[in-house]
């Protein structure tokens, strides 16, 4: 008589089994999940090969960790519902022995089964899932060598799933254009860390605006061209005192035949050594230098890199024609960087963007050249 129901006993292999799946991939889980960036890193000095597994299971948009989840639900259910049999087939035989009918035994039998599958869903998540996940991510430095190989077989999965992806990928939000998803995470990471205390408001904000640098174009902050003093090339330093007594801006672009023929830069240093010197017939020509030159679509990043590779604290700004579009600081730079706009209390016009809106003029119209410059370094 209880010879068909010994019979379920050789299920609770098949349980164990499932259960041991789940807590393993649960495991793997959690270590590839908590790895940092930082940490890959250190990996890859250790083992690359371990390294190069680890990250590639991160970067297939989420497929293989995706593949995780589906593993682990996968096994749970069929344990959990292996569970609820294994529970009904002791219960059943006990309760037609009572002396209830067939089917008032079975009813009450499938009720006390389904609270069986819920119970043993609860137990068997934590067992079997939380549990092995925590540990993965307590132990994910010594783990993460070690479980690399097996992650072949999880990617194996993953393409699966790529698979059936592509059928809801329409069904997305269309990626908006020109936004960097690797710069708004760090944006967002370093938010996070802010929020937790990790870091401060401040370098939080220095960290989401520097990854912003390739994206801002120079025209959006250079000094426009109508609030520009440009010099002509075959002026005196006589003419130059005459003009501006007080010579208050560090460089000023030279031009020759018109203010869009830009062919270098004096500093004020230079002009005031030779007004020292008693050389008042000597030329702008002759003491200028190098002007260093950008486009006005390159970004505040290419400005940067120009600039201080060429040991520039000013860069000249054309436009797609070559002609003088304005010029850019190395302090423009450090206003995008930091936020905020950077000028001594005398200045008469912390935003020379703003003057040249007052002044009447469209911005990258041009005009001729007019005091006052935006004092430069």
């Amino acid at each position: 008589m209880n010879r068909p129901y010994m019979d379920h006993w050789i299920l609770w292999p098949v349980f164990v089994f499932l259960n041991g799946g789940a807590a393993a991939i649960a495991l793997v889980s959690g270590t590839v999940g908590a790895l940092s960036h930082a940490e890959l890193e250190d990996l890859r000095r250790r083992d690359a090969k371990a390294a190069v597994s680890l990250e590639r299971s991160r970067g297939d948009q989420g497929n293989t960790l995706a593949a995780f989840e589906v593993l682990i639900a996968a096994f749970v259910g069929m344990s959990a519902l292996l569970g609820g049999i294994l529970v009904g087939a002791r219960i059943l035989p006990g309760v037609l022995a009572g002396g209830l009918t067939l089917a008032l035994g079975l009813t009450l039998t499938l009720g006390l089964t389904a609270l069986a599958i819920i119970a043993v869903s609860f137990f068997m998540a934590w067992l079997t899932v939380m549990l092995p996940r925590k540990v993965g991510i307590h132990f994910r430095i010594t783990l993460a060598p070690r479980i690399a190989p097996m992650l072949s077989l999880v990617r194996a999965a993953a393409s699966i799933l790529r698979s059936f992806g592509k059928l809801h990928d329409s069904l997305a939000p269309p990626v908006e254009p020109g936004v960097d998803q690797a710069d708004a995470d760090i944006g967002s990471f370093a938010q996070a860390a802010a929020r937790e205390g990790k870091i401060t408001q401040a370098e939080s904000n220095l960290v989401a605006n520097a990854v912003r640098l390739d994206d801002i174009p120079v025209s959006q902050v250079l000094t426009p061209r109508p609030v520009v003093t440009a010099l002509e090339a075959d002026l005196t330093v006589a003419d130059v005192l005459r003009l501006y007594p007080n010579v208050p801006h560090g460089r000023m672009p030279v031009w020759e035949k018109n203010p869009d023929r830009i062919i270098g830069l004096v500093r004020r240093r230079d002009l005031l050594k030779a007004a020292g010197e008693d050389r008042h017939t000597v030329t702008v020509r002759e003491l200028m230098g190098k002007a260093h030159i950008v486009p006005e679509n390159a970004t505040l990043a290419d400005a940067l890199h120009d600039l201080v590779r060429n040991h520039q604290q000013l860069a000249v700004v054309v436009d797609e024609f070559g002609a003088f579009s304005g010029v850019v600081t190395l302090e423009d730079v450090f206003e995008s960087l930091l936020g905020i706009e950077i000028y001594e209390k005398d200045d008469p016009h912390p935003d020379m963007r703003e003057l040249a809106r007052q002044r009447g003029h469209r911005l990258g119209r041009k005009g001729p050249g007019e005091a006052p410059v935006k004092p430069t370094p």
